[in-house]
């Protein structure tokens, strides 16, 4: 069956694909995001432009030729640094107004859908150490070996028959895994190691982010004070959802860490059954297990590499550096050069 031609007012809103020189692109600060640049990319595409993943920048053409770019403004200002008359892919459309390209923009950001942690993981441990996906394929081959799987809590019901969560574990929060695997891989091990052992594979909520986030502190805060058998033994005692409840009463409207709570009444399980017999956990408070979490990866680095040296041969920043905040300028592509 033939399709029909696209009318005039559908070529009008497709619009047209120009190579226009960054110098003659412009912002409209009225709209635009001026102030919540994210500069680390920035300086990522300039440092390491990859012309791949060079996407098409969204561009409205006014009535005086000027060209205002709609969306695609951190390509826009990294490929500009790299050189003001860098030829960029553009869509351009007629401006009809500055309303008109505000709701554009608002449409271009607010409909687009973000993938998934677990939609991330996997295509990272498909494209492998190859890639510099190292940390996830570590995780991957972590998961494996203590047959633990995940899906997509979106898609797949955990108890429905046949899914995934009926043969296994369920992770739910590949995300906040990752970021813990990248500070230590042994925690990271152990903490899943514990909830693994201690729950059936189908109660799903085992794999959600408060659990795992308090096993984790309650791990590093306690790494020397506990033997696994002794805290499976605990654990098998205690529900997810039983934990997940206490944590919110102890938290309550308060801003203490979710995480921290669950910590603080896992390590209060563990005491009670000591029955005055050691070892017994530290009493510490919900919010002192973010700084013992801090404490523990401090001293693996210092252990790991005690002169402060990182494995190329150039010493480690200060950190000092990282809070230096970056003066405000008024030309977004002066910030760039700076």
């Amino acid at each position: 069956m033939a399709q029909a031609r696209p009318t005039a007012t559908d070529l009008s809103a497709l619009g047209h694909t120009e190579y226009i020189p960054a110098s003659l692109l412009q912002v409209d600060e009225r709209y635009q995001r001026s102030d919540e640049i994210n500069w680390a990319t920035v300086r990522r595409i300039q440092t390491k432009p990859n012309l791949v993943l060079l996407e098409t920048l969204t561009v409205a053409r006014r009535g005086d030729n000027s060209n205002f770019i709609v969306d695609g403004q951190h390509r826009w200002l990294g490929f500009s640094a790299i050189d003001p008359d860098y030829l960029l892919p553009c869509r351009v459309h007629l401006s009809h107004g500055l309303k008109w390209e505000a709701d554009l923009y608002y449409q271009l950001n607010v409909n687009r859908i973000a993938p998934s942690s677990h939609s991330r993981y996997k295509s990272a441990v498909a494209a492998g150490n190859e890639y510099g996906y190292s940390n996830e394929t570590q995780v991957h081959k972590m998961l494996d070996d203590l047959g633990i799987s995940y899906v997509n809590s979106r898609s797949v019901t955990p108890h429905s028959e046949g899914s995934t969560a009926r043969r296994g574990c369920v992770l739910l929060a590949i995300g906040t895994v990752l970021r813990q695997n990248r500070n230590s891989h042994s925690l990271t091990e152990r903490s899943l190691g514990l909830i693994k052992d201690s729950w059936d594979p189908r109660e799903h909520t085992a794999y959600a982010v408060p659990i795992l986030s308090g096993m984790f502190l309650l791990t590093a805060a306690h790494s020397e004070e506990f033997d696994n058998d002794d805290m499976i033994a605990v654990m098998k005692s205690l529900t997810p959802p039983h934990i997940m409840e206490g944590a919110r009463m102890m938290k309550g409207t308060s801003s203490l860490p979710t995480g921290g709570c669950v910590a603080r009444i896992i390590a209060e399980a563990f005491n009670q059954t000591r029955h005055g017999r050691q070892p017994r956990l530290r009493d510490i408070s919900p919010s002192g297990y973010t700084t013992g979490l801090a404490s523990y990866l401090t001293k693996r680095r210092n252990a790991e590499n005690p002169h402060g040296f990182n494995p190329t041969g150039s010493q480690t920043p200060k950190l000092d550096s990282y809070r230096q905040r970056r003066q405000p300028t008024t030309n977004l592509q002066e910030r760039v050069q700076a």
